[in-house]
């Protein structure tokens, strides 16, 4: 059984960090959050979108609290009027668990408090002590408002070879990048193609080191420097991959989490591996459809 973890200023989940901005003091458990989302039924995607962070951890946070697997169905966006952007959502919660008042919480994206009562339910988020619930001040409010505005701002897109633009949402004040399916197919397209890391981190709007991390996180196997360009060329991939012998394959170990590997190479990615050996392969996952499977690689 798993203890409660506060909101404080070094919060983890059984040695998993939780999302940067949930720190101020307030008196509800982060796994509280974490598991309201899932017990409501939302997927990874509507998640790591909620709580600002990649699929990948939300995965490694539902194994750490023995937590369902959540789906990997596309979150289904509102087109209404009065529609939440996915931008706010992250603001929302936040000011939530912070013990913002509803009617406080409403001014930030000019709502009710009824509506603010009947999202909070929605996400599932969990219950406050009303001796902890408090009014901002204007000042904190204006700055909240200015918050949102920002992080609208920073949302950048990448054109694929087919012409598709694909979101691009980091994380204020840091710079990290949300990974998607989508933008991991994508990466490895150009990856492949042999494009240099520094040109995608420069046509990307983002940090060479975030290319080369994620591209190792992704297992893809290392390139002559000699063959490497700074342009992106989609006729190279199928060659590539072929020559190279490599497969994408979903890990046996954790459900939808998709790595490079050789074609008789192992079934389980490096970060199963190490999930496995910290709980002890106690977890039965079995193998579902593929996250993103539909993008075709040589397209």
């Amino acid at each position: 059984m798993s203890m409660p973890l506060t909101l404080g200023s070094s919060p983890v989940v059984r040695g998993l960090p939780l999302p940067g901005a949930f720190f101020p003091k307030g008196h509800v458990p982060n796994e509280a959050v974490l598991r309201g989302l899932v017990e409501k039924g939302h997927g990874l995607d509507a998640i790591s979108i909620f709580l600002r962070v990649d699929r990948e951890m939300v995965l490694d946070w539902a194994v750490m609290l023995d937590l369902p697997t959540p789906h990997d169905q596309p979150m289904r966006r509102s087109t209404g009027p009065k529609a939440w952007a996915t931008g706010d959502y992250f603001r929302f919660i936040e000011s939530w668990i912070s013990g913002w008042r509803a009617a406080s919480i409403g001014e930030q994206f000019g709502r009710s408090a009824s509506a603010i009562w009947a999202k909070a339910r929605w996400l599932g988020l969990p219950r406050r002590d009303r001796r902890n619930v408090f009014r901002p001040s204007a000042d904190s409010v204006h700055e909240a408002q200015g918050s949102t505005r920002t992080s609208a701002r920073l949302e950048l897109c990448v054109t694929t070879s087919t012409g598709e633009r694909l979101p691009i949402r980091k994380i204020l004040k840091r710079g990290h990048v949300y990974w998607t399916p989508e933008l991991d197919a994508e990466l490895a397209n150009r990856y492949w193609a042999n494009q240099h890391y520094e040109a995608i981190a420069a046509e990307w709007g983002v940090s060479a080191r975030s290319i080369a991390s994620r591209a190792c996180r992704l297992e893809l196997p290392r390139r002559e420097r000699c063959k490497l360009v700074t342009h992106y060329d989609p006729s190279m991939i199928d060659a590539n991959i072929a020559e190279a012998r490599y497969v994408r394959r979903e890990c046996m170990f954790i459900r939808g989490w998709l790595f490079w590997g050789q074609k008789n190479g192992l079934r389980t990615s490096k970060r199963g591996q190490k999930l496995q050996a910290r709980s002890g392969a106690g977890y039965g996952f079995g193998i579902g459809h593929s996250i993103g499977g539909n993008y075709a690689f040589g397209i």
